[in-house]
């Protein structure tokens, strides 16, 4: 876990909450040498995954939202994909 204030990693156990202002540029969570590659929330009820200041990734209660191309090994069944 890198602290967004970039000054320190930190061990994290047990339940943690952030109240810092995140977003796609800034996620809460990201990798201390890339900070716009992380995970954040959009909006309630969302779990956001960023790269490069880009989303790419949303999960929420209505679905899975991927943006950009995918490469697939193995299979993938059932659902409607567009």
């Amino acid at each position: 876990f890198q602290a967004e204030d970039g000054i320190r990693d930190v061990a994290v156990t047990g339940v943690q909450t952030c109240a810092l202002p995140i977003s796609v540029s800034s996620p809460a969570l990201y990798f201390g040498s890339e900070p716009t590659t992380g995970v954040y929330r959009a909006a309630s009820g969302q779990f956001n995954i960023s790269i490069l200041g880009t989303n790419l990734f949303t999960l929420s209660a209505t679905g899975l939202t991927i943006n950009g191309t995918g490469t697939f090994t193995g299979g993938i069944s059932g659902g409607t994909f567009t």
